[in-house]
């Protein structure tokens, strides 16, 4: 059985995915957002955890952007569809694809 997770827990990554629980995530496929304004060692520190369980994959906002831009923007509502997505963060995003071998 292999289940998903999609995690946006603004900065509290390292309560949820640490070395006591790790097992917990071997059949599991992730996306998390990764929060550097808040921890500058979490993509590290999350790279670390998983390496040897799932294979990594880092997505700039830049990439997210364009994605973003190709299929929200160029709608009728994608001014609000825009705003409504756009968090305001301090600085550019980053998330890891985590998939369990």
């Amino acid at each position: 059985k292999r289940n998903f997770i999609f995690c946006d827990v603004e900065g509290g990554e390292k309560i949820l995915f640490k070395e006591q629980n790790i097992n917990n995530f071997k059949n599991t496929d992730l996306i998390i957002e990764i929060h550097d304004f808040i921890d500058r060692d979490i993509l590290n520190y999350i790279i670390q955890l998983f390496e040897d369980s799932h294979s990594i994959e880092i997505i700039e906002e830049d990439k997210y952007n364009l994605i973003k831009n190709r299929f929200i923007l160029n709608t009728p509502r994608g001014y609000w569809l825009n705003k409504m997505t756009d968090e305001g963060r301090p600085e550019q995003m980053r998330w890891i694809i985590l998939k369990c071998y």
